[in-house]
C-alpha cells in the first residue's frame, strides 16, 4: 500500500486504509471516501501543492495531509 500523496502519475487507485482522526474518517466517508473506494488521479501532487481526483463524477482537491492518511493500491 502506498499513501496517495506519494502517487506521481495519473490513474485508477482504490483505497485500502484511511489512517485519519475519527473525524476525519467520518468527514470523508460522508464523501463517500471509504475503505474499497475507487478513485482516478487525475493531477498527482506536485511539492506540496494537493492533488486532484476524479471520485462519483466529482472533481475534487485534496491537500497533501489528508492524501498522506489515504493508503492504496
Amino acid at each position: 500500500m502506498t499513501p496517495l500523496s506519494e502517487l506521481r502519475r495519473p490513474g485508477a487507485v482504490m483505497i485500502m486504509a484511511i489512517t485519519a482522526s475519527t473525524t476525519l474518517t467520518r468527514h470523508l466517508g460522508e464523501l463517500g471516501l471509504r475503505v474499497g473506494s475507487r478513485l482516478t488521479v487525475i493531477q498527482p501532487a506536485a511539492g506540496r501543492s494537493g492533488l486532484l481526483v476524479y471520485f462519483q463524477g466529482q472533481r475534487l482537491a485534496m491537500s497533501d495531509d489528508i492524501a498522506a492518511q489515504l493508503q492504496v493500491q
